[in-house]
């Protein structure tokens, strides 16, 4: 696994921006327009943007602005943290759901071009939303904006496959927890990433 976060509990929501990759001319106004959000001091041509601190309205423009810029390969550590359900009580509630559908990621990927989205390379130019149809069957959909819950970008789902070391052919269980924090939130996604090592993740209250 490729992670350095130690505390799932503690996940900030950042972003690892290169500002190598800023265009020199606009660096300096890119660094006054956005120190507010930084989350640490650069070191190097590495800039940490704590995407929490952006207005929740603003966030995905800001992220589909920068989406050059950011190294995702280390990103995906912060990315897929902020989706894991982590609280044990958390996780006896998802295991106790009720599966609404499996699928593998390569179904997925394949679902995801078919709505108009592009899992080629990650960005955050629309977010795989899941809800409920007839019988509680999940139905997928593709929305140019973040929405309010059951949204996923696709930055989210690379980083389960790259944090996880796993293939396409890993199996995604939705489940459909219905009490506790979960009222609202209609779907978790498990994914085994071992032998009797099962993580579950839940959508962020931020789009990434």
């Amino acid at each position: 696994m490729k992670t350095n976060i130690d505390d799932p509990e503690d996940c900030p929501s950042i972003v690892v921006i290169d500002t190598s990759r800023i265009p020199a001319k606009d660096l300096p106004d890119w660094i006054e327009e956005n120190s507010r959000y930084f989350a640490s001091p650069a070191i190097g041509t590495r800039q940490d943007v704590n995407v929490g601190l952006i207005p929740i309205n603003e966030a995905q423009s800001w992220l589909q602005q920068n989406q050059l810029f950011i190294v995702f390969d280390v990103t995906y550590q912060y990315i897929e943290c902020v989706h894991l359900i982590s609280d044990e009580a958390e996780i006896e509630i998802v295991n106790r759901a009720p599966v609404v559908e499996t699928m593998s990621f390569s179904a997925l990927i394949e679902e995801i071009h078919a709505l108009g989205g592009n899992f080629t390379f990650p960005n955050y130019n629309g977010y795989l939303r899941l809800s409920q149809g007839e019988n509680d069957a999940l139905v997928l959909s593709f929305d140019a904006e973040y929405c309010e819950s059951n949204c996923f970008s696709i930055p989210m789902f690379h980083s389960l496959l790259y944090i996880n070391g796993l293939d396409v052919d890993t199996i995604i269980t939705f489940k459909h927890p219905e009490f506790g924090r979960f009222a609202d939130r209609k779907f978790t996604l498990s994914i085994e990433v071992s032998p009797q090592v099962i993580k579950s993740y839940d959508f962020s209250q931020v789009p990434l």
